[in-house]
């Protein structure tokens, strides 16, 4: 993943992860590999956010989205 990619629902970018990763990879790998083993995910780790950019300035439809 591109170092300065945007940033996910948790606000870090992956520069911040590829440069602090002997803090937090522990961690990470952790949570990734209960995950595979439980079928569990922290709350919030599943979640996306979605933004409608519009075609125009001022759309009046979804068509103009």
């Amino acid at each position: 993943m591109g170092a300065y990619k945007a940033p996910g629902p948790d606000g870090w970018s992956p520069i911040f992860f590829q440069s602090q990763w002997e803090v937090v990879g522990d961690t990470v790998t952790t949570t990734v590999k209960n995950f595979f083993s439980n079928g569990v995910l922290l709350p919030g780790s599943n979640d996306t956010l979605l933004f409608l950019i519009p075609k125009t300035i001022s759309p009046e439809s979804f068509s103009a989205l």
